[in-house]
């Protein structure tokens, strides 16, 4: 019988320093059941601790798509990340948004809510 270890402790990117424990993202990522959360939470889990471009974001979202994705696709990422935050956050994760103002880039992180405390 596999057992996943409740809790992982992750480091910064960066300096590699102590930033949290939380679920393992792999164990987390099996339990998304939608697509685009789970693209979203793939992407970011991909890049734990770093942050990851609003626009990278849509573009693996709605690029393929041959109508170019809804025109409302900001609003459709902001919901998906509104419900994605919900669901990582009971297993120990945030997404944390950074930037967006006054015509600054939009950016996310995915990060153990300790980190972010």
């Amino acid at each position: 019988m596999n057992v996943i270890p409740q809790v992982q402790t992750y480091t910064c990117p960066c300096c590699h320093g102590y930033i949290g424990e939380a679920a393992p993202i792999d164990a987390v990522l099996e339990r998304v059941a939608r697509g685009q959360q789970k693209t979203i939470l793939e992407l970011l889990s991909r890049r734990v601790g770093k942050t990851v471009a609003k626009d990278t974001v849509l573009s693996l979202l709605f690029d393929d798509r041959a109508d170019g994705g809804p025109d409302n696709a900001g609003h459709v990422l902001a919901v998906q990340i509104f419900h994605l935050r919900k669901f990582v956050g009971a297993y120990g994760w945030s997404i944390v948004t950074t930037g967006g103002g006054r015509g600054a880039s939009t950016f996310y992180r995915l990060i153990p809510t300790e980190a972010g405390a």
